[in-house]
């Protein structure tokens, strides 16, 4: 997979099976619309993430990053607009270790979402995601807290498709606030060793530009949000470089992969690349 972003699959509140494996939200077909239905909805516009974890192996998460867009009571988000990345939970922290869904195959990008709110903070999905391995349809159901900043539960029920078992499951999720601040760390290179990587992030809407230096060379990279994840390409000491990666909220740190997801470091708040890391946290990347 050459582009992190080339479709990625899934929404916040939408579930694909957990033993599987940017741009704006409104991108694709767009949503008709709604009443309010005599209810004020909360807000789900802009990015969200959410762990969505299976029933059946309570050990399989996802995170499900999303830019949603809303029309009364109606949600919407395109093909463009969604990502899910496969994990494991232990002891707290997830482990991450691979990009997609259950019928894609490897080549993602046909999924999309449309949901509907039946109360102010009562909303009803389904999920339709489409591949070479077949289609299959994920229904369920969320609450959102009234002022639409989190997820505080929500179940999903998959059914048997694209070579994979029945499955269901809970979400719970956060809205993402744009990226924003001065961040530093060591991260690997091609030759096998790191460099001190010290760099400034500015999102405007759901683009993102980063500034900074590694090893002291200067550098400008620029590109695009989804939910807590990002995509951004440049050019650095000549070499043409891609980098995708994903922001923790929990820690206030980005953890950076290569366009082929493999992991490159953690980039924490702050201006020093050689500070102790964040000896615990809601996300850890496989060794």
């Amino acid at each position: 997979m050459s582009k992190f972003y080339l479709g990625v699959a899934v929404c916040v509140f939408s579930l694909i099976s957990m033993g599987c494996g940017g741009s704006s939200g409104s991108s694709g077909n767009s949503p008709t619309g709604g009443s309010s239905g005599g209810f004020t909805p909360a807000s789900v516009q802009g990015q969200y993430e959410a762990v969505a974890q299976s029933t059946a192996s309570p050990s399989s998460v996802a995170l499900i990053e999303s830019n949603f867009t809303q029309t009364g009571t109606d949600v919407f988000a395109g093909k463009a607009s969604v990502v899910l990345v496969q994990g494991t939970l232990a002891n707290g922290s997830i482990t991450l270790h691979s990009l997609g869904g259950e019928c894609d195959n490897g080549f993602l990008g046909n999924d999309s979402v449309q949901g509907t709110f039946t109360s102010a903070t009562q909303f009803n999905f389904t999920l339709t995601e489409a591949g070479s391995l077949g289609t299959v349809a994920v229904t369920g159901s969320a609450t959102v807290t009234p002022d639409g900043k989190q997820i505080t539960s929500g179940t999903y029920s998959t059914p048997a498709a694209c070579g994979f078992l029945a499955d269901s499951g809970t979400v719970t999720g956060t809205k993402i606030s744009p990226f924003s601040g001065s961040y530093a760390g060591m991260l690997a290179n091609t030759t096998g060793t790191t460099n001190a990587v010290i760099v400034s992030v500015s999102q405007t809407g759901l683009s993102l530009t980063v500034t900074g230096t590694t090893n002291g060379t200067p550098f400008t990279m620029t590109g695009s949000v989804v939910g807590a994840t990002f995509d951004v390409t440049g050019t650095i000491a000549g070499t043409p470089t891609e980098n995708v990666g994903i922001y923790d909220h929990i820690n206030n740190t980005f953890l950076v992969f290569d366009n082929t997801f493999k992991f490159l470091g953690t980039l924490k708040a702050g201006t020093n690349p050689q500070s102790i890391p964040v000896s615990a946290g809601f996300l850890k990347t496989a060794s």
